[in-house]
């Protein structure tokens, strides 16, 4: 088979020794990746092409299409990345975009695109980490784009209009007819002195209304928002202002559990309502505890894991409409008191989701002596089952810390 570069003669047939040290090489990732997706499709009938021609050919290349962008990120496992850039342009008056693109539950067909686009150092569990510079790099060493992630992805998700079609030219007005002689008035005695009636104020005709378009979803982007709406957070009593969350903060008597989703996060930002001194959100592994919470006044709650089905059972890694509410309650000046469960890695749990959230332990059974000597919430007391304890603690802080 044939390859491109300066030399198209047929290569001899390679000794049986070299092949076998070629087998024996590790495939690279990043390399591998760049290759396939410069050649396009698997099946073509030429071979790769050499670094020389790939470096004049991005010379003289044109600048990159929409097709070629879609090569790369179009891929519907990947939505949330263009999705997640989109929604940091947004809150970025300079409209750029930097650091890491993260998602913490990531499914395995995103998770298999992700570390086919970077690596499988992109993949750490169920948690997916883009950087925004690797990715620009790849989208320059593959299609010649050097406009950067944001630019790419405006491209690819708002596409220009098309041009309007030119207005056919006015018809010429007619021209007015002269106008008819008009019959003198003639005036009566008995109207002289009577000054006329004004004419009428004319009727302004109603204005228009101008409606937005409607934007239509392709596939990738329905497959995106479809996956927001099934990513929720189960809260209880949360200090925020949003539409789809009525009536979260009633005077008096229990609130009201609610659901929300990350579309409906997203798409309307929630206005965090500040900390009081001490203020706290008690973060808790399964739905049994909030509800226990929810037949009396309480503090805010925050379930990790809306779909377990057991409190006895280890919650899920929290998805992104949980981390940005946390995130937003942080940002507001809240303490955030997490548990882990009554699971058999409950403890583990607390920890790493402690860290990874930047919240404080609450009531773990295992907990360090020293740290529950100067924390007497970090450790659960001994013969009191542990639903009773947390219970306990979100009624009697009703939002701010007990003394």
């Amino acid at each position: 088979m044939g390859h491109r570069g300066a030399d198209h003669r047929q290569s001899p047939p390679e000794p049986a020794t070299r092949r076998r040290r070629a087998a024996d090489r590790p495939p690279p990732a990043r390399a591998d990746r760049a290759t396939r997706l410069r050649e396009g499709p698997l099946g073509r009938d030429h071979g790769p092409v050499s670094t020389a021609v790939r470096a004049t050919a991005r010379a003289t290349a044109r600048p990159a299409t929409r097709d070629a962008l879609l090569r790369v990120l179009g891929d519907p496992a990947l939505a949330w990345v263009r999705h997640q850039v989109l929604a940091r342009l947004d809150d970025d008056v300079a409209g750029e975009v930097s650091g890491v693109l993260q998602l913490l539950t990531a499914t395995p067909t995103q998770r298999t695109a992700a570390a086919g686009l970077l690596g499988p150092g992109a993949v750490r569990g169920t948690r997916v980490a883009v950087p925004v510079a690797d990715l620009e790099q790849l989208l320059a060493e593959v299609v010649g784009w050097d406009q950067g992630l944001a630019a790419a992805v405006r491209l690819l998700e708002c596409p220009p209009e098309p041009e309007p079609e030119p207005e056919p030219a006015a018809e010429p007005e007619p021209v007015a007819a002269a106008p008819a002689p008009v019959a003198p008035v003639v005036v009566l005695p008995e109207t002289r002195g009577v000054p006329a009636a004004a004419p009428a104020p004319p009727v302004p005709a109603p204005a228009r209304r101008h409606r937005a378009p409607a934007r239509e979803l392709d596939g990738a982007a329905a497959d995106a928002a479809g996956l927001e709406l099934v990513d929720v957070v189960l809260a209880l009593g949360l200090p925020l202002d949003h539409p789809d969350a009525p009536g979260l903060q009633p005077s008096g008597g229990p609130a009201r559990p609610v659901v929300l989703t990350l579309h409906g996060l997203r798409s309307t930002p929630p206005r965090w309502h500040p900390a009081p001194a001490g203020g706290v959100v008690w973060v808790c592994a399964t739905p049994s505890v909030l509800a226990a919470a929810a037949a009396g006044p309480s503090g805010p709650v925050v379930c990790l894991d809306p779909q377990a089905a057991s409190g006895a059972s280890d919650p899920a890694w929290p998805g992104e409409a949980v981390a940005l509410v946390l995130d937003g309650l942080r940002g507001a000046g809240w303490e955030l008191r997490l548990n882990g469960g009554a699971g058999p890695e409950g403890g583990v749990l607390t920890e790493l989701l402690a860290t990874e959230l930047g919240a404080l332990p609450w009531r773990t059974p295992d907990a360090d002596p020293a740290l529950a000597a100067g924390d007497p919430l970090a450790a659960a007391e001994p013969g009191i089952p542990l639903l009773v304890q947390l219970v306990a603690d979100v009624r009697g802080a009703v939002g701010v810390r007990p003394r």
